[in-house]
Formats: structure tokens, C-alpha cells, sequence
């Protein structure tokens, strides 16, 4: 069997006035070749179809009131939310989807920081209480803040 295989692999050793080496056969190659494949192919995922919804279930794009990077929202017990930029934009959307900029908050968006995070007070319709997470230089050291705000007034 061995000798199949040595036959199947070829190679062997040649000498010349200089140099004595080794060569390779297209077995040899073949085989690197294959087993390479088959590692590289391995690490692949089978890429399948999108999912389908449930039944019931659809997927609705929302206005966000962000002209930049949208990073958070937050909805409220009426049915409308509030959404965060990274600039600093705080907008609240109403229900029918009229979005609204409440205020431009200072921030330090360098990187992964800016205004990053917002959440509705669990009492929001009697307190109108939301929270923000932003960066913002204290002694020129950008530090994270949590903020609580009253929002007056309604989203449209």
C-alpha cells in the first residue's frame, strides 16, 4: 500500500554537479491543494435565505428624526419614542411618526462616544422623565454622563 501511495505522490530526490534537492510531484501539489480546501471550505457558513416572519408579524421602518448615526430610541406609554444621535440630537417622534429635534446636546463624539443612550421614565406619563447617556469633557477628560430631563410639551 505504501508503495501505491509513493507511486500516487511521485517526488523523489535528483543530484546535479551543485545541488542535490528534492522535487515535488502533481500528487503532492494535489493533495496540499485539497486538504487546503477543505480547511479554508470548513470555516465557511452555508449561507441560506432570509428569514420569513410569523405569521402576524411585519416589519415597519420608522422615522428616527436623525440626520446622523441613530444610536438609541425609547418609547413611551402613548406610543410615541425618543431617539438619540451621536451628535448630540435628542428627537422625540409622535405615534403617527412626526418626528421632532427637543434639543442638541454638547458631546464629545470621538470614536464610540457621543450621545449613546436614552430611556423613558417607567412613570413617563405623569413624571416626563427620560435619561440620556453621553460623553462630555469634564477637566478635558471625556468622561460619560447620565442626565435626567423633564420634557414639556407633546411630540408634534
Amino acid at each position: 500500500m505504501f508503495a501505491r501511495i509513493q507511486q500516487f505522490l511521485g517526488g523523489g530526490q535528483y543530484k546535479n554537479d551543485n545541488h542535490t534537492g528534492f522535487f515535488v510531484s502533481r500528487g503532492v501539489v494535489f493533495c496540499v491543494l485539497t486538504l487546503a480546501a477543505a480547511i479554508i471550505g470548513s470555516q465557511f457558513i452555508e449561507v441560506k435565505a432570509a428569514p420569513v416572519l410569523a405569521d402576524g408579524f411585519t416589519v415597519r421602518t420608522m422615522p428616527s428624526g436623525q440626520a446622523d448615526l441613530l444610536t438609541d430610541f425609547s418609547f413611551t406609554s402613548d406610543g410615541s419614542y425618543f431617539t438619540t444621535g451621536k451628535n448630540g440630537r435628542v428627537a422625540w417622534v409622535s405615534a403617527a411618526g412626526t418626528a421632532k429635534t427637543i434639543a442638541t446636546l454638547p458631546v464629545v463624539a470621538d470614536g464610540d462616544m457621543g450621545l449613546v443612550g436614552v430611556a423613558v421614565s417607567h412613570n413617563d406619563d405623569t413624571s416626563k422623565v427620560i435619561y440620556t447617556v453621553r460623553t462630555v469633557l469634564v477637566n478635558n477628560v471625556a468622561t460619560m454622563r447620565l442626565s435626567a430631563w423633564t420634557v414639556a410639551g407633546s411630540p408634534t
